[in-house]
């Protein structure tokens, strides 16, 4: 979970995916659905339920990860 360092604040995760070697292979990223999606993760953290999209480095979608 990605938090703003100076107010606390929970933001939606995003990373950069790497093979072994260190390579560039593609983008992860959570679906911020809204205001209310944005208060459950503030208040649940990680009890709460979520969308994230799995993008090759050309940013087409390669998976949909639901839970």
């Amino acid at each position: 979970m990605r938090t703003d360092s100076l107010s606390g604040f929970e933001q939606a995760n995003k990373y950069v995916i790497m093979d072994a070697q260190g390579n560039h292979i593609g983008y992860m990223a959570e679906q911020d659905k809204g205001l209310a999606n944005t208060m459950a993760r503030q208040w649940f953290h990680t009890h709460r339920s979520f969308v994230t999209h799995v993008f090759d480095r050309q940013e087409n979608e390669v998976l949909r990860v639901s839970a």
